[in-house]
C-alpha cells in the first residue's frame, strides 16, 4: 500500500487546482495468483469445444456476471459472452449475420441502463440487447453526420469518443470527443481535445452521478466534463521516472506506438494507462509496464494512491478494475482462468 499526498499546482483553466496523484510502481501491492483458487471458464459452447485463451478484446463485471468480448467469433458466432462468477457459461449477446438482430463487426459495447448496445460499425448500426441476451431493437446510423467509435450515456445523450478524420498524410489533430442527443445526431465537440491517429485505443470515457471523465489513454491528465459540457484539467497521474514523456512532445500517436514495441523502453515507462472506473472517492485503472497488466487506484478524498501487480505462473491475458474490485483472466489448460478480487483496489 502507497500512501502519498497530492501535490496541487495552478490549473491553466480558470481559477481551479489540478491535483497531481503521485503512484509508486516500485512499491505496488504483489497478488500472488498462483496462491489463489482460480475459476476456469467452462471450455464449452452449447456443446462445442470453444477457448478464449489470448483472444479477449474487454471485459466488464455485472454484478455476479462476466461480459467477454472476444476477438474472434465463437462456434455459433457471437463475439459477446456472458459467464457467472462460478466460471459457467450463460448466453451469447447476439451473433454474427446481417439480419436486423445481428452484428458483422463489433467496434464496441456499451450499457444503457442493464441492457447492452453493440455498435456494429460495418453495418452502421446499434444493436440492442438485455444481459440474458434477448434482442430488444436495432437503430441504424447510416443517416448520421458523424461517426463515433463508441457511446456512453450522459445527461440527455450520450458522449462519444471521435473517429479521426485527420489526413492521412501528416496525421493533422481531429477532434477526440463530443455530445450526440439521444437519437445519436451530432451536436458538439467537446472542449479543444484531439487525437493524431486512427489506434484504436479504447474508449475513452467514463462517467460516475451527473460527472464524465476524458482520459487519453497515452496522456496522464484526466479531465473532468459537467451538464455544460464544459471540460476541465482536474487530475494528473504520475509515475516519476516511469513517467512517459508528455504526450504532446510526440509526432502522434504512431510515434509514441514504435516506442513502445522496443521492450526496453517499455519496460522502463508506464507506456498506457486506460479503462478508469470512477467512484465517489476516487478512481482505478489498468496500466502498462512492458507487456505487464497493472492495476492503479487512487482515493481522491485522502490523497492517498496504491499500485498492485500480480504474479503468476500463466500469462495473464487481461486485468481490469471495477471501483474496488478487480478482475483477471489468466491463460488455463482448456480456457481462461477468472479471478475476481473484490476489494483488491480499495485504499
Amino acid at each position: 500500500m502507497i500512501s502519498v499526498l497530492a501535490t496541487s499546482c495552478g490549473s491553466k483553466q480558470g481559477n481551479e487546482e489540478e491535483k497531481i496523484f503521485h503512484f509508486d510502481t516500485s512499491n505496488a501491492e504483489v497478488i500472488d495468483l498462483d496462491q489463489i483458487k482460480g475459476t476456469p471458464l467452462e471450455a464449452d459452447y452449447e456443446g462445442k469445444p470453444y477457448s478464449i485463451v489470448g483472444d479477449v478484446n474487454d471485459i466488464t463485471l455485472v454484478g455476479d456476471k462476466i461480459l467477454i468480448y472476444t476477438n474472434d467469433f465463437s462456434p455459433n458466432g457471437t463475439n459477446l459472452l456472458v459467464y457467472n462468477d462460478k466460471g459457467q457459461f450463460l448466453n451469447p449477446i447476439g451473433f454474427r449475420g446481417r439480419a436486423g438482430n445481428e452484428y458483422s463487426w463489433v467496434k464496441n459495447y456499451w450499457f444503457e441502463g442493464e441492457n447492452v448496445c453493440v455498435l456494429d460499425f460495418n453495418a452502421r448500426k446499434i444493436v440492442k440487447y438485455t444481459l440474458d441476451g434477448r434482442h430488444i431493437e436495432t437503430v441504424s446510423i447510416t443517416d448520421k453526420e458523424a461517426v463515433f467509435g463508441s457511446l456512453i450515456p450522459f445527461g440527455e445523450g450520450f458522449i462519444g469518443e471521435c473517429t479521426y478524420v485527420g489526413s492521412n498524410g501528416d496525421y493533422a489533430p481531429s477532434p477526440a470527443i463530443a455530445y450526440y442527443d439521444k437519437d445519436y445526431n451530432f451536436v458538439s465537440n467537446i472542449g479543444d481535445h484531439t487525437i493524431r491517429s486512427g489506434i484504436d485505443m479504447g474508449n475513452p470515457i467514463s462517467t460516475y452521478g451527473k460527472i464524465a471523465y476524458y482520459k487519453h489513454t497515452l496522456d496522464r491528465k484526466i479531465y473532468t466534463i459537467n451538464s455544460k459540457l464544459e471540460s476541465k484539467h482536474a487530475y494528473t497521474i504520475d509515475f516519476g521516472e516511469m513517467n512517459m514523456p508528455d504526450l504532446a512532445t510526440f509526432k502522434d500517436e504512431y510515434e509514441v506506438a514504435s516506442k513502445l514495441r522496443d521492450d526496453n523502453w517499455a519496460k522502463s515507462h508506464v507506456g498506457a494507462s486506460f479503462n478508469f472506473s470512477f467512484t465517489k472517492d476516487g478512481f482505478s485503472f489498468t496500466y502498462g509496464i512492458g507487456k505487464e497488466f497493472n492495476i492503479g487506484s487512487c482515493n481522491t478524498k485522502r490523497g492517498k494512491t496504491h499500485c498492485v501487480k500480480f504474479k503468476s505462473g500463466k500469462h495473464i491475458i487481461i486485468a481490469k478494475s471495477f471501483g474496488e474490485d478487480i478482475v483477471v483472466l489468466a491463460e488455463g489448460d482448456e480456457n481462461a482462468i477468472l479471478y475476481i478480487l473484490r476489494g483488491a483496489a480499495k485504499i
